[in-house]
């Protein structure tokens, strides 16, 4: 930090960047400075589409980019055992 320099201002001079999801759609702030990139992981029920390209593992994400996010409907099977003790009701 430079000499003459608050906390406060280094802080704003370096920022961490991040990404948030509203309604279905991903938002990104870039960082500032030498603050962290933001990143975005997509997970086994969502498809993530950034630039027209699927990613299936953690990337930096940028304002810049065309993020897309997609729900994968699957069914899931319910199996349901249900049994009956027929002595309790003699």
């Amino acid at each position: 930090m430079k000499k003459g320099t608050d906390i406060g201002e280094a802080i704003k001079i370096n920022e961490d960047g991040y990404v948030w999801i509203v309604d279905g759609q991903v938002f990104v702030k870039n960082q500032i400075g030498s603050g962290m990139p933001p990143l975005i992981n997509p997970h086994g029920e969502v498809r993530l589409i950034i630039n027209g390209m699927e990613v299936n593992h953690i990337v930096m994400a940028s304002e810049n980019d065309n993020i897309e996010l997609e729900a994968l409907d699957e069914e899931r099977g319910l199996e349901v055992l249900v049994e009956v003790c027929t002595r309790a009701w003699k």
